[in-house]
């Protein structure tokens, strides 16, 4: 049975390769864009990767700051966020793979 509701959501496994080579993860959790939103902020001249996952990214756990503490979700943290070149391709590919996942399953 499908079960249509207007908030698609997913989470993935995100997993870093920090340019020191040591490895770490994080979950983040997207919400689906509908066709015309994803074609929007891919049409972003500047940044469309940044546009997409501005616009995608709900959320996250499993992320600390520096002394070690909880590095809470908040539109402010996931522009830091982007501003790293490794998470921010990171993010795109997981969110890429999760629609298309989506789309061969059906």
């Amino acid at each position: 049975m499908f079960r249509l509701d207007e908030t698609f959501s997913f989470h993935r496994d995100i997993a870093l390769v920090l340019p020191s080579g040591e490895e770490q993860s994080f979950v983040c959790s997207f919400r689906l864009l509908d066709e015309d939103c994803f074609a929007q902020q891919l049409a972003d001249d500047n940044d469309p990767d940044r546009a997409l996952m501005q616009v995608a990214v709900v959320g996250w756990k499993d992320i600390q700051n520096a002394e070690g503490k909880p590095y809470p979700f908040s539109q402010q943290n996931l522009q830091s966020l982007l501003d790293l070149p490794f998470v921010k391709r990171a993010l795109t590919r997981a969110y890429v793979e999760g629609i298309k996942g989506s789309l061969e399953k059906n």
